[in-house]
């Protein structure tokens, strides 16, 4: 009997993205997928019902109380701004220049020294500059038909603005919304008589910065489409509205009506009267609000309703999956939806058995090969014990009949063969394989007549790094038996060298051959890269190179690699890397 594996939370993913392709756990899914989302669809309509009805009443409750809050907080700023035009207004109706060039004619105004009409444009320009309500000051005398502003003085007919001297009355004061073309600014004038005596002398005109009162109005036209605030004058004619199109109007009916959402303002000063309409609450914006909500809480939604419905279902076929699993291919078979889970993994127990019989067989045939390989292994270590033996019998009878080269390389060729019985590291360091190497050079070296040299590069860090025995070798006596021996180079050099390097991430140990011999041309070089790239020994009396690539590749896999470089007449370069064993 199977066991059921315990598993965390954690393996709940993965094992829903296995099993997610039977499609019989599709169908146990998808229902409970369906009962869960129907569920929680039905919890959130019913809060979104008894949130939308609260909300409303509680935001009406909410806008009108702001806009109360509002209002008064703008009559008393609007009657503070209304009020510093005022007090101006008394301190430059008593100024002593204003009275002086009130009385003077044309020609005397006209003088560039005259001092009254220069310091009254002086306190115009005090009172303008660095204020935030006023935009111009303009002083109209009638006696000498001049006009005297912050900025310049000069005759009414070359002033720049002198429509508002149309709408001057000596009665009382006019307050008009206007927009002075020549500088395209929009202001509201407050236009008023100036008294010599008891007979008026000219018009004072303060044109108030129309923008300001947008500023003044701002928490509120912040939302113009909810609330109306306008600026009545004395005479009832809108001159400031968040609504333009009703500049100018009359509104005398508002004010007189009984227009409950209309708030009204009389202000003590000027005669100014503010207007303040409230909206009805707007309910689209909770509608909004709720579409919001509901567009960041469906995909939450859908996102527990899938991890509760996987959750429930792999705990509901927590058995029956963890023996599709235990037969690997099971849960990506497909499934006839017919037959239910009990007949799928009947179907794999029957597959699987299929394919453990094919595997026997497989093993009893590579157990045949294997026990071959045995019997010639034991054999090779026969072969050499034997040859080492004769040698040493041989060795002796030469010292007897002094052959003292020929005793040389015999002590040479049983050191070498007595270092290939010790099977028991079949690694060294690179030291010992260089001393090695060398002893089988000067073997070559008494063949050869020493008619080719040996030069070593060997970084010291190299030294003790590990390699495979009998690696150098066989590359070198491919250099002397096969790059040497017809060519007719005078000077014969093999160049040993190796350092330490990274490749990919991984230290590696890269050692370079390089002979100056005979080289291989194009197709023999080609078919022996073709054959360093094979996974097997292919049957040739070539065996040293391909010995060495098969060893480095049984031993390190794809971390190891042989390259050979060569050019027919140019010498032949073999470079081999592996990693670096600690």
């Amino acid at each position: 009997m199977i066991k059921k594996r315990k598993t965390n939370d954690a393996s709940y993913l993965r094992r829903f993205n296995e099993s997610f392709r039977n499609y019989q756990f599709k169908s146990v899914f998808f229902r409970y997928f369906r009962i869960i989302f129907i569920a929680f669809c039905v919890v959130i309509f019913a809060f979104s019902l008894a949130y939308y009805g609260t909300a409303i009443s509680s935001r009406k409750r909410e806008h009108n109380t702001e806009a109360l809050k509002n209002f008064e907080a703008n009559t008393n700023s609007f009657d503070l701004a209304i009020q510093r035009v005022a007090v101006m207004h008394r301190e430059i109706a008593h100024n002593k220049d204003l009275n002086i060039v009130m009385t003077r004619n044309r020609e005397s105004l006209l003088e560039k020294t005259n001092l009254n009409c220069i310091n009254l444009r002086r306190r115009l320009q005090y009172e303008c500059s660095g204020n935030t309500v006023y935009d111009s000051i303009y002083i109209y005398c009638i006696n000498s038909d001049y006009i005297v502003s912050d900025i310049v003085d000069a005759e009414c007919e070359q002033f720049h603005d002198t429509d508002w001297l149309s709408l001057a009355s000596n009665e009382s004061t006019v307050t008009v919304t206007r927009d002075i073309e020549s500088i395209n600014r929009r202001v509201i004038s407050i236009i008023k008589p100036i008294y010599i005596g008891n007979a008026v002398g000219g018009y004072i005109c303060y044109n108030l910065r129309y923008n300001y009162f947008g500023k003044l109005f701002g928490n509120i036209l912040q939302n113009p489409d909810r609330n109306e605030l306008s600026v009545l004058s004395d005479n009832n004619v809108c001159v400031f509205s968040t609504d333009e199109s009703l500049l100018h109007r009359n509104m005398s009916d508002l004010i007189q009506g009984n227009d409950s959402s209309l708030l009204r303002y009389k202000s003590p000063i000027e005669g100014f009267t503010l207007l303040y309409r409230i909206e009805e609450a707007n309910i689209y914006t909770i509608l909004k609000e709720m579409i919001t909500s509901i567009v960041i809480v469906v995909p939450v939604t859908l996102l527990l309703c899938t991890l509760l419905a996987g959750i429930i279902a792999l705990r509901m076929y927590d058995s029956i999956f963890s023996i599709l699993k235990f037969f690997e291919v099971s849960t990506y078979a497909p499934v006839n939806t017919n037959e239910g889970e009990l007949a799928d993994i009947r179907r794999n127990v029957l597959s699987i058995n299929s394919r453990n019989r094919s595997l026997e067989a497989e093993f009893a045939q590579k157990l045949i090969e294997l026990k071959k390989a045995q019997t010639i292994a034991l054999q090779t270590q026969i072969n050499p014990h034997f040859l080492l033996n004769t040698l040493q019998m041989l060795c002796f009878t030469l010292i007897k009949e002094g052959h003292s080269d020929s005793v040389k390389i015999i002590t040479l060729i049983s050191d070498i063969l007595r270092s290939n019985l010790n099977t028991h590291e079949y690694m060294v360091d690179l030291e010992s394989e260089i001393a090695l190497t060398k002893q089988y050079l000067q073997i070559e070296a008494i063949r050869n007549g020493n008619s080719f040299h040996v030069e070593w590069d060997i970084a010291e860090d190299t030294l003790d790094k590990k390699l495979l025995r009998f690696t150098l070798q066989p590359i070198l006596e491919n250099s002397i038996l096969h790059g040497f021996v017809d060519s007719k180079k005078a000077e014969k050099t093999i160049t040993i060298s190796s350092r330490c390097d990274i490749n990919e991430g991984v230290p590696s140990l890269v050692i370079t051959v390089v002979d100056t011999g005979i080289g291989m041309d194009e197709k023999t070089l080609a078919d022996l890269r073709d054959r360093l790239e094979l996974n097997y020994m292919p049957e040739t009396k070539e065996i040293g190179i391909m010995n060495v690539s098969m060893r480095l590749k049984l031993l390190f896999g794809k971390d190891a690699h042989m390259s050979v470089d060569s050019k027919y007449g140019d010498g032949t370069t073999v470079t081999f890397r592996l990693p670096i064993i600690r």
